[in-house]
């Protein structure tokens, strides 16, 4: 599927860092004895695909599935089974550092939910790649993955005009606080490790 130069809109627990996450860290993260080279490599080239693309990405999180990357490094996006570890502390940052980057730049839009009014469960994930294409995310338990792939074209558009909407509503700090307080996160975790 190639939806280059669109709007992606997601709501998540987590920020959708994976199209900030460097090629070293994949290297250091991903299990190579479950994951073929042939596989590692098409990895490589999504994440590569991910970084360079003409997308915007406007995403609501909230601010304690930021914290909880930067503290443990899970990466609720990434099955458990390919992971052989969580990026380091050092490899959070410099993939939160990223993240900011994007935002500054206006790659990624970004909008944390105010948790006394609007609660985001952490096993699901919902992003709008296009008006004709919504997909939910369902993570169990046992960290497998279910993708629901929606069809019926009101239920998308349903979904769509949500997702546009959640971006402007009171239940979502703006876009300039978003960011002021995802840099109030990152230097907290930043001065943890570098003091």
């Amino acid at each position: 599927m190639d939806f280059d130069g669109e709007t992606n809109y997601n709501i998540m627990y987590q920020p959708c860092i994976i199209p900030y996450i460097p090629s070293e860290t994949v290297n250091t993260c991903i299990r190579t004895d479950v994951l073929t080279s042939e596989m590692l490599a098409q990895i490589k080239e999504y994440l590569y695909n991910l970084s360079t693309c003409r997308n915007t990405f406007q995403m609501v999180f909230t601010e304690d599935g930021l914290d909880m990357f930067l503290r443990t490094g899970k990466i609720m996006e990434i099955p458990h089974f390919m992971l052989r570890a969580n990026p380091t502390k050092k490899q959070r940052l410099e993939i939160i550092a990223n993240f900011i980057t994007a935002i500054e730049t206006g790659r990624a839009i970004v909008h944390i939910a105010k948790s006394n009014l609007f609660n985001i469960p952490k096993p699901i994930v919902i992003t709008a790649y296009s008006k004709q294409h919504v997909i939910i995310h369902h993570f169990d338990e046992s960290g497998i993955i279910h993708i629901f792939r929606l069809e019926e074209i009101s239920l998308v558009n349903a979904f769509h005009d949500f997702l546009m909407w959640i971006q402007e509503c009171d239940l979502v700090y703006s876009h300039d606080e978003s960011l002021a307080i995802i840099q109030k996160v990152y230097k907290k975790h930043f001065n943890n490790v570098y003091r």
